[in-house]
Protein backbone atom coordinates (compact mmCIF):
# COMPACT_ATOMS: atom_id res chain seq x y z
CA UNK A 1 0.00 0.00 0.00
CA UNK A 2 1.24 3.54 -0.68
CA UNK A 3 0.87 5.22 2.14
CA UNK A 4 1.70 8.72 0.99
CA UNK A 5 1.39 8.74 -2.52
CA UNK A 6 -0.58 11.30 -4.22
CA UNK A 7 -2.71 8.43 -5.91
CA UNK A 8 -6.08 8.49 -4.49
CA UNK A 9 -8.16 5.56 -3.30
CA UNK A 10 -10.83 3.78 -5.62
CA UNK A 11 -13.33 2.14 -3.13
CA UNK A 12 -14.54 5.33 -2.05
CA UNK A 13 -17.68 5.09 -0.56
CA UNK A 14 -20.90 6.30 -3.00
CA UNK A 15 -19.23 8.78 -4.85
CA UNK A 16 -17.84 11.09 -1.99
CA UNK A 17 -14.78 12.73 -2.39
CA UNK A 18 -11.61 10.38 -3.03
CA UNK A 19 -9.23 9.27 -0.32
CA UNK A 20 -5.56 8.40 -0.24
CA UNK A 21 -4.96 4.88 0.34
CA UNK A 22 -4.00 4.54 3.59
CA UNK A 23 -7.05 7.18 4.50
CA UNK A 24 -9.49 4.76 3.24
CA UNK A 25 -7.90 1.76 4.57
CA UNK A 26 -8.08 3.68 8.23
CA UNK A 27 -11.67 4.74 7.77
CA UNK A 28 -12.92 1.19 6.52
CA UNK A 29 -10.97 -0.13 9.67
CA UNK A 30 -12.40 1.78 11.85
CA UNK A 31 -15.98 1.42 10.58
CA UNK A 32 -15.28 -2.88 11.22
CA UNK A 33 -14.65 -2.04 14.82
CA UNK A 34 -17.34 0.25 15.47
CA UNK A 35 -19.94 -1.99 14.03
CA UNK A 36 -18.66 -5.23 15.53
CA UNK A 37 -20.83 -6.28 18.40
CA UNK A 38 -19.82 -4.45 21.16
CA UNK A 39 -17.76 -6.44 23.97
CA UNK A 40 -18.43 -5.66 27.91
CA UNK A 41 -14.97 -4.53 28.92
CA UNK A 42 -14.15 -0.90 28.97
CA UNK A 43 -11.58 0.63 26.96
CA UNK A 44 -11.74 -1.28 23.77
CA UNK A 45 -13.11 1.18 21.35
CA UNK A 46 -10.54 2.05 18.62
CA UNK A 47 -8.20 5.02 18.49
CA UNK A 48 -7.21 6.85 15.27
CA UNK A 49 -3.45 7.55 15.37
CA UNK A 50 -2.31 10.05 12.51
CA UNK A 51 0.13 12.84 12.21
CA UNK A 52 -0.51 16.31 11.22
CA UNK A 53 -0.94 17.14 7.66
CA UNK A 54 -2.08 13.28 6.92
CA UNK A 55 -6.18 13.92 7.31
CA UNK A 56 -7.16 12.57 10.37
CA UNK A 57 -10.37 15.06 9.74
CA UNK A 58 -11.20 13.61 6.46
CA UNK A 59 -10.93 9.81 7.58
CA UNK A 60 -13.45 10.70 10.74
CA UNK A 61 -15.57 12.11 7.70
CA UNK A 62 -15.30 9.04 6.03
CA UNK A 63 -16.02 7.07 8.84
CA UNK A 64 -19.00 9.37 10.04
CA UNK A 65 -20.62 8.89 6.43
CA UNK A 66 -19.95 5.02 6.30
CA UNK A 67 -21.85 4.80 9.56
CA UNK A 68 -24.76 6.97 8.53
CA UNK A 69 -25.62 5.94 5.57
CA UNK A 70 -24.79 2.14 5.60
CA UNK A 71 -25.69 1.12 9.07
CA UNK A 72 -28.16 4.28 9.72
CA UNK A 73 -26.36 5.00 12.73
CA UNK A 74 -26.48 8.72 13.81
CA UNK A 75 -22.95 10.34 15.04
CA UNK A 76 -21.75 13.02 16.57
CA UNK A 77 -18.15 14.65 16.63
CA UNK A 78 -17.19 15.98 20.26
CA UNK A 79 -14.36 18.63 20.23
CA UNK A 80 -12.92 20.92 23.46
CA UNK A 81 -12.72 24.07 20.93
CA UNK A 82 -15.21 25.97 18.67
CA UNK A 83 -12.87 26.26 15.60
CA UNK A 84 -12.66 22.85 15.45
CA UNK A 85 -16.30 22.28 15.49
CA UNK A 86 -16.59 25.20 12.49
CA UNK A 87 -13.31 23.25 10.94
CA UNK A 88 -15.40 19.66 11.26
CA UNK A 89 -18.50 20.74 10.03
CA UNK A 90 -17.28 22.90 6.94
CA UNK A 91 -15.14 20.42 6.08
CA UNK A 92 -18.15 17.46 6.37
CA UNK A 93 -21.21 19.59 5.32
CA UNK A 94 -21.40 17.96 1.98
CA UNK A 95 -20.40 13.88 2.77
CA UNK A 96 -21.63 13.19 6.08
CA UNK A 97 -25.17 14.66 6.44
CA UNK A 98 -25.93 12.05 9.70
CA UNK A 99 -23.49 13.48 11.70
CA UNK A 100 -23.70 16.34 14.45
CA UNK A 101 -20.58 18.06 15.76
CA UNK A 102 -20.54 18.91 19.46
CA UNK A 103 -18.70 20.71 22.71
CA UNK A 104 -17.13 18.11 24.39
CA UNK A 105 -18.16 20.11 28.02
CA UNK A 106 -21.80 19.45 26.62
CA UNK A 107 -21.69 15.83 27.04
CA UNK A 108 -19.79 16.22 30.36
CA UNK A 109 -21.80 18.18 31.68
CA UNK A 110 -24.56 15.93 30.96
CA UNK A 111 -26.21 16.41 27.56
CA UNK A 112 -27.75 13.32 26.90
CA UNK A 113 -26.03 10.66 25.37
CA UNK A 114 -29.01 8.88 23.59
CA UNK A 115 -29.37 11.14 20.67
CA UNK A 116 -26.31 9.40 18.92
CA UNK A 117 -25.45 5.86 18.30
CA UNK A 118 -21.23 6.31 17.84
CA UNK A 119 -19.12 9.47 19.24
CA UNK A 120 -15.67 10.31 17.30
CA UNK A 121 -13.90 12.28 20.04
CA UNK A 122 -10.92 14.31 19.08
CA UNK A 123 -7.60 14.71 21.22
CA UNK A 124 -8.26 11.71 22.69
CA UNK A 125 -5.07 11.72 24.68
CA UNK A 126 -6.99 14.33 26.98
CA UNK A 127 -9.04 11.48 27.98
CA UNK A 128 -12.25 12.25 29.73
CA UNK A 129 -12.75 8.77 31.03
CA UNK A 130 -15.86 9.87 33.00
CA UNK A 131 -17.88 10.86 30.08
CA UNK A 132 -16.10 7.93 28.24
CA UNK A 133 -17.30 5.23 30.69
CA UNK A 134 -20.88 7.37 30.56
CA UNK A 135 -20.62 6.71 26.90
CA UNK A 136 -19.93 3.22 27.47
CA UNK A 137 -22.40 2.48 30.31
CA UNK A 138 -25.32 3.49 27.92
CA UNK A 139 -24.57 1.19 25.27
CA UNK A 140 -23.02 3.79 22.80
CA UNK A 141 -19.81 3.22 21.15
CA UNK A 142 -16.84 5.72 20.46
CA UNK A 143 -13.93 6.27 18.61
CA UNK A 144 -10.96 8.49 19.68
CA UNK A 145 -8.86 10.35 17.22
CA UNK A 146 -5.12 11.50 18.02
CA UNK A 147 -2.14 12.96 16.41
CA UNK A 148 -0.01 13.33 19.85
CA UNK A 149 -0.49 9.40 21.91
CA UNK A 150 1.98 10.21 24.24
CA UNK A 151 -0.58 10.16 27.60
CA UNK A 152 -0.05 7.79 30.26
CA UNK A 153 -3.31 5.64 30.78
CA UNK A 154 -4.10 6.41 27.00
CA UNK A 155 -4.26 2.79 26.96
CA UNK A 156 -6.62 2.02 29.68
CA UNK A 157 -9.33 3.72 27.52
CA UNK A 158 -8.90 2.66 23.50
CA UNK A 159 -7.90 -0.90 22.49
CA UNK A 160 -6.95 -1.26 18.52
CA UNK A 161 -4.88 1.22 16.99
CA UNK A 162 -5.80 2.44 14.09
CA UNK A 163 -2.33 3.87 12.31
CA UNK A 164 -0.96 4.96 8.78
CA UNK A 165 2.46 6.97 8.10
CA UNK A 166 4.65 8.01 10.71
CA UNK A 167 5.41 11.81 10.97
CA UNK A 168 9.04 10.58 9.32
CA UNK A 169 6.80 9.18 6.60
CA UNK A 170 5.21 12.49 5.83
CA UNK A 171 8.33 14.05 6.00
CA UNK A 172 10.31 11.71 3.26
CA UNK A 173 6.96 11.95 0.79
CA UNK A 174 7.03 15.83 1.05
CA UNK A 175 4.21 16.61 2.65
CA UNK A 176 5.67 17.84 5.85
CA UNK A 177 8.91 19.47 6.50
CA UNK A 178 11.49 18.50 8.99
CA UNK A 179 11.83 21.88 12.02
CA UNK A 180 15.08 23.12 12.19
CA UNK A 181 15.43 23.73 16.46
CA UNK A 182 17.16 26.98 17.39
CA UNK A 183 17.94 27.48 20.98
CA UNK A 184 18.02 31.05 21.99
CA UNK A 185 20.10 32.60 24.88
CA UNK A 186 17.40 34.75 26.65
CA UNK A 187 17.36 36.57 29.49
CA UNK A 188 13.73 37.41 29.85
CA UNK A 189 13.20 40.32 27.88
CA UNK A 190 10.67 40.43 25.25
CA UNK A 191 12.24 43.33 23.44
CA UNK A 192 15.71 41.72 22.95
CA UNK A 193 14.52 38.59 21.77
CA UNK A 194 12.33 40.37 18.91
CA UNK A 195 15.00 42.38 18.07
CA UNK A 196 17.88 39.32 17.57
CA UNK A 197 15.27 37.61 15.57
CA UNK A 198 15.22 37.27 11.54
CA UNK A 199 11.83 36.19 10.85
CA UNK A 200 11.91 34.49 7.16
CA UNK A 201 7.94 34.17 7.33
CA UNK A 202 4.99 33.84 9.60
CA UNK A 203 5.39 33.30 12.98
CA UNK A 204 3.44 31.63 15.84
CA UNK A 205 4.49 32.87 19.26
CA UNK A 206 3.79 31.02 22.59
CA UNK A 207 3.84 33.07 25.80
CA UNK A 208 2.33 32.46 29.44
CA UNK A 209 -0.57 33.91 29.91
CA UNK A 210 1.14 37.14 32.38
CA UNK A 211 3.36 37.56 29.73
CA UNK A 212 0.85 38.32 26.43
CA UNK A 213 0.75 41.87 26.88
CA UNK A 214 4.94 42.26 27.46
CA UNK A 215 5.51 39.94 24.43
CA UNK A 216 3.08 41.33 21.83
CA UNK A 217 4.10 45.27 23.13
CA UNK A 218 7.73 44.31 22.56
CA UNK A 219 6.73 42.70 19.13
CA UNK A 220 5.34 46.12 17.58
CA UNK A 221 8.53 47.75 18.72
CA UNK A 222 10.79 45.54 16.98
CA UNK A 223 9.30 46.67 13.78
CA UNK A 224 7.08 43.54 13.46
CA UNK A 225 3.50 43.36 13.18
CA UNK A 226 1.58 41.43 15.70
CA UNK A 227 -1.67 40.41 17.36
CA UNK A 228 -2.90 38.39 19.82
CA UNK A 229 -5.37 35.39 20.59
CA UNK A 230 -6.53 33.92 23.90
CA UNK A 231 -9.32 31.94 25.25
CA UNK A 232 -11.63 34.79 26.73
CA UNK A 233 -11.88 36.67 24.05
CA UNK A 234 -15.11 36.51 22.19
CA UNK A 235 -15.21 34.21 19.36
CA UNK A 236 -15.23 37.30 16.43
CA UNK A 237 -12.55 38.97 17.91
CA UNK A 238 -10.17 35.72 17.58
CA UNK A 239 -11.68 35.10 14.06
CA UNK A 240 -10.42 38.69 13.00
CA UNK A 241 -7.32 38.12 14.49
CA UNK A 242 -6.38 34.78 12.83
CA UNK A 243 -8.20 35.72 9.06
CA UNK A 244 -5.58 39.04 9.34
CA UNK A 245 -2.46 36.51 10.04
CA UNK A 246 -3.67 33.69 7.18
CA UNK A 247 -4.04 36.74 4.93
CA UNK A 248 -0.44 38.05 5.62
CA UNK A 249 -2.09 41.58 7.00
CA UNK A 250 0.38 40.27 10.64
CA UNK A 251 3.58 39.15 10.66
CA UNK A 252 3.44 37.26 14.69
CA UNK A 253 0.51 35.60 16.47
CA UNK A 254 0.73 35.83 19.94
CA UNK A 255 -1.17 32.55 21.37
CA UNK A 256 -2.06 32.17 24.96
CA UNK A 257 -3.31 28.40 25.05
CA UNK A 258 -4.43 28.54 21.90
CA UNK A 259 -3.53 27.11 18.05
CA UNK A 260 -0.68 24.60 19.25
CA UNK A 261 -3.04 22.71 17.79
CA UNK A 262 -6.08 22.33 15.23
CA UNK A 263 -4.59 25.44 13.19
CA UNK A 264 -3.35 24.56 10.22
CA UNK A 265 -1.90 27.33 8.04
CA UNK A 266 1.31 26.31 5.43
CA UNK A 267 2.36 29.73 5.45
CA UNK A 268 3.83 29.84 9.25
CA UNK A 269 7.78 29.41 8.92
CA UNK A 270 8.63 29.75 12.59
CA UNK A 271 7.49 28.87 16.30
CA UNK A 272 8.34 31.22 18.98
CA UNK A 273 8.13 28.94 22.31
CA UNK A 274 8.50 31.27 25.54
CA UNK A 275 6.09 29.07 27.24
CA UNK A 276 7.80 26.93 29.87
CA UNK A 277 6.91 23.33 29.55
CA UNK A 278 7.02 19.78 30.44
CA UNK A 279 4.39 17.95 27.90
CA UNK A 280 5.89 16.12 25.02
CA UNK A 281 2.83 15.74 23.40
CA UNK A 282 2.12 19.75 23.56
CA UNK A 283 6.02 19.99 22.53
CA UNK A 284 4.81 17.97 18.98
CA UNK A 285 1.75 19.87 18.82
CA UNK A 286 3.80 23.28 18.23
CA UNK A 287 6.18 21.71 16.29
CA UNK A 288 3.42 20.50 14.14
CA UNK A 289 1.90 24.37 12.99
CA UNK A 290 5.46 24.87 11.69
CA UNK A 291 5.37 21.83 9.51
CA UNK A 292 3.01 21.78 6.82
CA UNK A 293 4.19 22.38 3.07
CA UNK A 294 3.77 25.17 1.15
CA UNK A 295 4.75 26.62 -2.47
CA UNK A 296 8.40 27.29 -2.43
CA UNK A 297 8.66 26.87 1.21
CA UNK A 298 12.06 25.14 2.66
CA UNK A 299 12.01 26.77 6.05
CA UNK A 300 10.75 25.80 9.49
CA UNK A 301 12.25 26.54 12.50
CA UNK A 302 11.45 26.22 16.07
CA UNK A 303 12.97 28.84 18.35
CA UNK A 304 12.95 27.89 21.77
CA UNK A 305 13.43 30.77 24.62
CA UNK A 306 13.09 28.80 27.77
CA UNK A 307 15.16 25.81 27.41
CA UNK A 308 11.89 23.76 26.76
CA UNK A 309 14.18 20.85 24.93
Amino acid sequence: MDFVGGKPGKRNHKGMSKLLDYQLAAAEEAVAHLTMPKGRIFGEEPLLVLPTGSGRTEVVIEVAARLASDEGHKVCFLADRTSELCNFKKRSEARSRGCDALMVHAVESGYSVHDYDVFIIDEAHELRESMLRRIAVNGKRYMGMTATPFRRGLQNHYGPIISGPTTNDMVRAGRLIRPRAVEENWSGDYRTAFDSLSLLGSALAFVPPRQLQACVSACREAGFSADYVRSGLPPDRIDDAISRFDYGDTQVLVSVAMLSRDYDNPAVRHALDFAKQTSFGLHVQKLSRIMQTAPDTLVARYHDFTGNW
